[in-house]
């Protein structure tokens, strides 16, 4: 078939291939899954970040791992601005969005009914801050 040797039978369920750490949240939709690890591993000069990691179907870049493939099936991780921790994250039909310990929102995917709530319809391949006029931030 046209897909052999690149979907993995998911009928039953198997370990995450992650580099490092282990997963302590998921969200999923029809055909996207993110996972937020516990990594903590050495990001910058002074920050330790959990990590977010995305697969699944991305032709709108609901994945958020900067990529323009249309099927990532390997974990890839997202990457949010460098002193952002994620704490949470949610996925909708073909976009997804994560909370920070700072308190900003972050979303990244298909906006063509404004929901990455940037104000606009662009889709998007990478988180962007979600920015509010009256807050700053979300």
């Amino acid at each position: 078939s046209f897909f052999k040797n690149t979907v993995i039978d998911t009928r039953f369920p198997s370990i995450l291939p992650l580099d490092e750490g282990k997963c302590v949240d998921v969200a999923a939709s029809m055909a996207l899954s993110i996972c937020l690890t516990d990594t903590r591993s050495y990001y910058s000069v002074a920050w330790f970040v959990d990590h977010l990691y995305a697969y699944g179907y991305n032709r709108y870049g609901q994945c958020g791992a900067d990529v323009k493939a249309v099927n990532i099936y390997k974990p890839l991780q997202i990457m949010l601005d460098e002193d952002e921790v994620p704490k949470k994250v949610v996925c909708g039909f073909q976009h997804a969005c994560c909370l920070c310990e700072s308190g900003r929102a972050y979303a990244w995917g298909k906006a063509d009914h404004g929901q990455l709530g940037r104000g606009d319809v662009d889709l998007t391949f990478k988180p962007l801050m979600v920015v509010s006029s009256s807050w700053g931030y979300v």
